[in-house]
């Protein structure tokens, strides 16, 4: 049972949970060096193309789904599984009793582009998500997840079955996107207006009043049928002054099948086993299913959530938001910010961290905590799953340039980009915000294998010169094709925010060969 803290104690201790008192960031095996922020370096640093093979997912594994699960088909909990395999994902992968080494060996044998993973709701804590995370970027050498994955489960093999029907179903999504939270003044849902950027969009805001009982049912009023953001703070079981778990469980009335919620208050993703570090320790703790934000979300099968199994940052929510805005693969869009953390930490191996009862926080910084609180962020729904194929331009599209020493990534964009989310970078800045250019372009493979480091990146501003710190790449294989990465970051000064107010932007990122 979650003891519940008082008011006083969520309206200020949680309201810095994610940037103070949250765990942090441990390997189980150190790494050669540290994490480093480019804020840290003196010098660039890339990550070359070392796999000799055809990496992971292969080529032949592109665009296939495979389940996987830990329960066998005699297990009631096999429900959900055969409820995807009526939709058509029949690709099986039963690991019964549970062991993940043997679970990644057939993975490895695969090589399948997205995965779908069918848990009883105890088996998902931090801890697995972290060693999966880690072992997901192992089926080949270079640092990125070798897959797409969501989840599926829910508070009984029945509830599971339903949501993984949800999940499977590939509604028709309004182009609506309503965000809400709690405010001291209530303020009416707004009026649909044009997307700030989305063309073809429409935005909604909702502010509701703190501590007011039945949001489920006045959230149902307002027929979400889009995408969903909530704000707030708050714990395992539901928003501080907001949305809570149980009063999802015990709404009839909120059907949230033609809906994705994008969820950024700390542990929203928690199904029951959580680690309580708010006073500096690790406590493992446990909720009762009928407390549970997640578990009670998943009741009203809604299409997709997203949400963090540890405090996290509003900052990479929006990320992933825009993934999906932008004609994004809802796997893509959680594996964005996977990508951000692999490029964030600086070394050539994902290493996250692992807590223990009763030990002292692993966390050693404010970078380690958010570092910690973005990978953390997790998919439950059908990973292969592209809600708007053909959905607005994401800001940051370059022209790919390849001569016989270099390969230059040339970008432009004359609108405004502080409508945009992804321009904002938490991972590299301390627990606070600065700006940044990320690229991710493909290149022919045969061009990927000889890069060897980055020259240069050269950012303008209405034509003149800005100053980044030490940018960070890396080569990557995905089904067959080679892809460069690249994100230069700007210098941590809240006051400083070069990608706001101009007229035009520019970048250059020059990779020698």
């Amino acid at each position: 049972m979650l003891v519940q803290p008082s008011a006083t104690f969520h309206r200020v201790s949680l309201l810095w949970a994610s940037l103070l008192a949250a765990p942090a960031l441990a390997a189980p095996v150190a790494p050669a060096s540290p994490p480093q922020r480019a804020i840290d370096r003196q010098e660039a640093l890339l990550h070359p193309l070392t796999e000799e093979g055809g990496g992971a997912p292969s080529a032949e594994g592109a665009g296939k789904t495979v389940v996987l699960t830990e329960f066998a088909p005699d297990d009631a909990w096999y429900a959900p599984v055969r409820a995807l395999g009526e939709a058509g994902f029949d690709d099986v992968v039963s690991v019964a009793p549970w062991d993940v080494d043997a679970a990644f060996e057939a993975l490895a044998q695969r090589a399948p582009e997205h995965v779908v993973l069918v848990l009883a709701p105890t088996r998902l804590d931090v801890n697995f998500h972290f060693d999966f995370l880690e072992r997901a970027t192992r089926l080949d050498s270079d640092p990125f997840v070798d897959f797409t994955f969501g989840h599926v489960t829910g508070a009984t093999p029945e509830a599971a079955a339903r949501f993984a029907q949800s999940a499977a179903a590939d509604p028709k999504l309004a182009r609506d996107v309503v965000e809400f939270g709690p405010k001291v003044a209530r303020t009416p849902l707004s009026k649909r207006r044009r997307h700030a950027w989305a063309k073809g969009f429409k935005a909604r805001m909702w502010f509701h009043p703190e501590e007011s009982a039945g949001l489920a049912s006045a959230l149902a009023e307002i027929k979400p049928d889009g995408l969903l953001s909530s704000w707030g703070n708050g714990g395992p079981d539901g928003i501080a002054f907001g949305l809570t778990g149980a009063d999802l469980a015990a709404t009839d009335d909120l059907d949230l099948s033609s809906a994705i919620l994008f969820a950024t208050h700390p542990h929203a993703a928690v199904p029951i086993h959580w680690y309580d570090a708010r006073l500096g320790g690790a406590k493992r703790a446990a909720l009762e299913p009928g407390e549970s934000f997640l578990l009670g979300l998943l009741e009203r099968t809604p299409a997709a959530f997203f949400g963090g199994l540890e405090p996290n940052r509003g900052e990479t929510n929006r990320h992933q938001l825009e993934r999906v805005l932008s004609s994004g693969s809802l796997g893509d869009a959680a594996k964005t910010v996977y990508d951000d953390v692999v490029l964030a930490t600086g070394t050539p191996a994902l290493r996250l961290p692992r807590y223990e009862d009763g030990k002292k926080s692993p966390y050693g910084s404010a970078f380690d905590r958010i570092l910690g609180g973005s990978a953390s962020r997790v998919l439950f729904g059908v990973p292969s799953w592209t809600p708007y194929p053909d959905g607005a331009p994401y800001p940051f599209e370059a022209e790919v340039q390849v001569a016989d020493d270099a390969v230059e990534f040339v970008w432009y964009q004359g609108k405004k980009l502080e409508r945009h989310g992804a321009v904002f970078d938490v991972l590299h800045s301390g627990g606070g915000w600065t700006h940044r250019v990320r690229l991710r372009e493909e290149v022919p493979l045969d061009v990927a294998r000889d890069v060897k480091g980055i020259e240069s990146v050269l950012v303008t501003r209405d034509g003149s010169e800005l100053v980044t710190l030490p940018p960070t790449g890396a080569v990557e294989l995905w089904c067959g094709r080679a892809y460069l990465h690249v994100t230069a970051v700007f210098p941590e000064d809240v006051s400083f925010r070069p990608l706001w107010g101009a007229a035009s932007y520019s970048a250059r990122a020059r990779f020698t060969r």
